[in-house]
């Protein structure tokens, strides 16, 4: 499916027979299906019922990079590899203050 307004194409597919699948690995393979740039494509979701070998999923195909940073979120475009996990710094324990009375 086509959105114009997003600049992107949407595939929505399914894996049936296979327990686990590797999201780059199900990336490059609907790319060569359906003639797209694995650079400009994410997974959006892969979803798996409980105990059930069907897996579905949706994929994004962007126009340009610029669309993609533009309209993912930052936990797909983290997964994906695009962008770099944010380190977490500790803030430092608050000083006790010793006040005499």
């Amino acid at each position: 499916m086509e959105n114009k307004l997003m600049h992107r194409k949407e595939v929505a597919f399914a894996i049936i027979g296979e327990p686990a699948v590797k999201a780059d690995s199900v990336k490059t393979e609907l790319c060569k299906l359906e003639g797209l740039s694995p650079d400009t494509a994410v997974i959006s979701r892969i979803d798996q019922a409980y105990g059930s070998l069907r897996q579905t999923g949706v994929m994004h195909a962007y126009e340009s990079a610029e669309h993609m940073k533009r309209f993912e979120s930052r936990p797909v475009l983290t997964r994906a590899g695009i962008l770099e996990k944010k380190a977490k710094t500790k803030k430092a324990a608050p000083t006790k203050a010793t006040g005499s009375k």
